[in-house]
C-alpha cells in the first residue's frame, strides 16, 4: 500500500536524522574502546537497580540507549561474563554467547 510505504520512508528518514543527531553528542563521539571502558565502570556501582532493572541485567538497559551503544556493548565480551542464573536460561545463554571466549563467572 502507498500509505504504508510512505510511513516506512518517513520512519527511515526520522531514524537517520536521530542517528545523525547522536553523532554530535560528545559521549557518542568517543572511540568504541573508551565507551566500552565507561560501560565496564557501571559494574562498580552499588545500586540495586537501574530504572527498575535488577543489578545483574543492567547491560540490557545500556543496549537500549541507542544503536551505537548497543553495538559497542554487545561487541565488548567482558560486559557479559558475569551471569546470574536468576535472569533465566534464555538470557543466560545470550550473556554466554555475547561473552564469546572470555571466562564466565556464574
Amino acid at each position: 500500500r502507498v500509505c504504508d510505504a510512505h510511513d516506512e520512508t518517513t520512519e527511515a528518514t526520522l531514524r537517520a536524522l536521530r542517528e545523525k543527531r547522536n553523532t554530535l553528542i560528545p559521549i557518542c563521539r568517543l572511540p568504541p574502546e573508551v565507551l566500552a571502558l565507561v560501560f565496564t565502570y557501571l559494574t562498580g556501582f552499588a545500586w540495586d537497580s537501574v530504572n527498575g532493572y535488577p543489578y545483574h541485567i543492567r547491560w540490557i538497559v545500556v543496549t537500549h540507549i541507542c544503536r551505537r551503544w548497543r553495538e559497542v556493548a554487545i561487541q565488548h565480551a567482558g560486559l557479559w561474563t558475569n551471569i546470574n542464573l536468576d535472569i533465566g536460561s534464555n538470557w543466560a545463554a545470550t550473556f554466554a554467547s555475547r561473552a564469546r571466549q572470555v571466562l564466565l563467572a556464574i
